[in-house]
C-alpha cells in the first residue's frame, strides 16, 4: 500500500440500492442519494482541482 500519497473519495450514485438498504437497515421511508468512495487517486490533471466545500454537517447525518 503506498502511504505517501493522500486517500480520496468519489461520490456516486448507487448502484444496488436493493442490497445497500438491506445491508444499512435502511427502511422504505428514507432516501438513498449516494455513495461515496474511498481510494487513492490517479495521476491526472483533473485531481488537481480544488473547490470550496460546504461543511459536512449542514448536510450529512451519521447514524449509528
Amino acid at each position: 500500500m503506498d502511504t505517501e500519497r493522500d486517500l480520496t473519495k468519489d461520490v456516486i450514485h448507487p448502484s444496488h440500492p436493493e442490497e445497500i438498504r438491506a445491508h444499512f437497515e435502511i427502511g422504505d421511508d428514507e432516501a438513498l442519494l449516494m455513495g461515496i468512495a474511498l481510494g487513492y487517486p490517479a495521476e491526472s490533471k483533473i485531481n488537481e482541482l480544488k473547490t470550496d466545500r460546504r461543511p459536512l454537517a449542514d448536510f450529512l447525518q451519521v447514524k449509528e
